[in-house]
């Protein structure tokens, strides 16, 4: 098995005076707050099967309520996506942490966790 190499934030060692941001890709992603704890990515890389993964949760409020929005797909590609309400923060966050965990014990051989 290849090793795995955690992937480095794009932020480190870099000042960002304007914080974390929305998928550019997701509808309107200027009319959105993002809550930066609830910002992840995670990254699949396994050379011999030609995997290069990802996928992106962010957890989201506008006027309306709460949102998760989650992208998937190949790199190098928009892939597909979901935008998902919620009434509550709370309920929010239990989907967040549940969609995350599944994914991550889907396959334990390469996947690195990161808040950006």
């Amino acid at each position: 098995p290849i090793p795995c190499v955690p992937w480095q934030s794009q932020t480190s060692g870099q000042k960002k005076s304007s914080g974390a941001r929305p998928d550019p890709r997701m509808p309107n992603p200027e009319n959105w707050n993002l809550d930066p704890v609830y910002n992840i990515k995670l990254n699949q890389t396994n050379i011999g099967a030609n995997n290069n993964k990802y996928y992106i949760i962010q957890l989201l409020e506008d006027l309306q309520g709460y949102a998760l929005w989650t992208r998937w797909g190949r790199f190098g590609e928009s892939g597909a996506s979901s935008l998902t309400r919620f009434t509550s923060i709370d309920a929010a966050k239990k989907h967040l942490k549940r969609n995350s965990t599944a994914k991550q014990a889907t396959d334990r051989t390469c996947v690195i966790v990161y808040a950006r």
